[in-house]
């Protein structure tokens, strides 16, 4: 792919014109779809995506596989239409 630089972190593709976000954070390189081709809106939202980028809640960013398995099983054993269908691990 090939970008061409707008401004500050602000890239645009240049077959699609779609704009994306780079950022350095934390000695890692983060990059975000804008989803859109519109210079202002892409604009909006890279400023959205930075502030939320610096704001990442630390106790998410620890759940482990295993936590977020068993969060989704919990929250989906009523959906279930029969016992059956519930595997105990």
């Amino acid at each position: 792919m090939t970008y061409v630089k707008v401004s500050l972190g602000l890239y645009r593709h240049s077959r699609s014109g779609l704009y994306y976000g780079f950022k350095k954070h934390k000695g890692k390189r983060h990059e975000c779809s804008l989803r859109t081709t519109d210079r202002q809106i892409a604009e909006r939202r890279l400023r959205t995506w930075i502030r939320d980028l610096e704001t990442i809640d630390r106790e998410l960013e620890r759940t482990t596989l295993r936590q977020l398995i068993q969060k989704f099983v919990a929250a989906n054993k009523a959906a279930c239409l029969s016992d059956l269908t519930i595997e105990e691990t």
